[in-house]
């Protein structure tokens, strides 16, 4: 398969890739192929919507020692979500340790849901929320709570929010 060239350095990376469901379903049955080996992915404007994501995240669940996902200008809804927090709930040495959520489509009560996943279990080092939406609430609840929560968090970023210091 073609995508899996783009695997360098542990790291799958596609940009402005487009990819149908059909390659999201090989990408996820094939990554158990790659254990040890793939340890972070980074999907870049591929045109992915959330069943694609779904099927994706199903196949990241299942390997051991998965360390980054960024997911980048593309759809982040409710079916993602469920599986995405499995992985952030999973326990150290096979936590995931940084994602980066960022320009995606969604909703704050998506980011809400998946911040109280992430808040369980607070063991990612670098956490992204790059134009999600965020709103005063979600901050003053979530963002705040992780942040005092955490020992293992060294970097947030919430920039293009569109928060303001009235709302901080």
């Amino acid at each position: 398969m073609p995508i899996l060239n783009h695997i360098i350095n542990k790291t799958l990376c596609l940009k402005s890739y487009t990819l149908s469901i059909g390659h999201c379903n090989a990408i996820a049955d094939s990554l158990h192929y790659f254990e040890g080996q793939l340890n972070r992915i980074v999907l870049d404007n591929c045109g992915v919507d959330d069943g694609e994501f779904c099927s994706m995240l199903n196949g990241i669940y299942k390997l051991d020692g998965f360390k980054r996902l960024i997911y980048r200008r593309n759809t982040f809804q409710d079916k993602s979500l469920a599986i995405l927090q499995n992985i952030v709930l999973k326990k150290i040495p096979n936590h995931l340790e940084e994602l980066r959520i960022e320009q995606c489509f969604t909703e704050p009560n998506v980011i809400r849901s998946l911040l109280q996943s992430i808040t369980k279990r607070c063991v990612i080092k670098k956490l992204g929320l790059v134009d999600a939406r965020l709103n005063h609430n979600i901050v003053e609840k979530h963002i705040c709570e992780l942040v005092l929560r955490s020992s293992f968090l060294e970097e947030l970023d919430i920039s293009q929010n569109q928060l303001t210091l009235i709302d901080l």
